[in-house]
């Protein structure tokens, strides 16, 4: 997985841990998923869907809309 390799050369890559906890998520390994999900909150607290639906307003809809499912799931708010 490309989320954990760049992980291993910055722990602290917000993008990477929202990646890996989507990924997590979509493959059902909840507490795996939530836990990264924390990580991320550590280093962007406060964080909503909202920011990085802006982030990323270039996304394709049908791609976002199943990443802020994941997202959701691993317990990022609305």
């Amino acid at each position: 997985m490309c989320a954990r390799k760049a992980l291993i050369q910055n722990p602290r890559y917000a993008l990477a841990l929202r990646t890996l906890a989507a990924s997590l998520a979509r493959q059902g390994r909840d507490d795996e998923a939530a836990a990264a999900l924390r990580k991320n909150l550590d280093i962007e607290p406060g964080l909503t869907l909202t920011t990085p639906r802006a982030r990323l307003m270039f996304m394709d809809e049908g791609h976002w809309t199943r990443y802020a499912q994941d997202l959701r799931a691993a317990g990022l708010p609305e």
